[in-house]
């Protein structure tokens, strides 16, 4: 039985939170990444009510095996990377990039230059941030999502 059947026709944005335990490199064929120990936020959209649905989207960023597609792909299926959670909102009212600029606003943060932003039509600069506060946990990060009333992605 999905659980998450409620979503699997639903538009939304989203926001996963990603902790790289132990820092590792990203080449892809135009660009390439450092990824230093610590917290990230990875800022994605799911605006269709088919297979690119809020619940099909969170599904798949969840799998740990699937075809590397997309950047956030090479993420999510590392071994030195733990996907948290994922918190989401439904619409179609808000874009990734406005979620960006919001919760900045909550932490500092460093947008990761060219990440999962190749079809943005904002011409933003990523939609991957790595918070800079190293004191910064999953519990305080959890309290801000909650907080500003943002719904809770649960796996289990």
């Amino acid at each position: 039985m999905d659980r998450f059947i409620h979503l699997r026709k639903t538009p939304g944005t989203y926001v996963l939170v990603l902790e790289v335990i132990v820092g590792f490199d990203i080449i892809s064929d135009h660009y390439s990444w450092y990824f230093q120990n610590g917290f990230y936020l990875y800022f994605g959209s799911a605006k269709r009510s088919t297979s690119t649905s809020l619940g099909n989207r969170l599904n798949r960023h969840f799998l740990r095996e699937k075809n590397l597609h997309w950047h956030i792909d090479y993420l999510t299926s590392h071994e030195k990377v733990v996907l948290h959670q994922a918190y989401y909102k439904t619409g179609k009212k808000e874009t990734e990039c406005q979620n960006l600029t919001i919760l900045a606003n909550q932490f500092p943060m460093k947008v990761i230059k060219n990440f999962g932003n190749s079809d943005c039509k904002q011409n933003c600069g990523g939609h991957l941030a790595y918070l800079i506060d190293t004191k910064m946990n999953f519990n305080t990060i959890s309290k801000v999502f909650m907080d500003a009333k943002w719904l809770e992605y649960l796996t289990m």
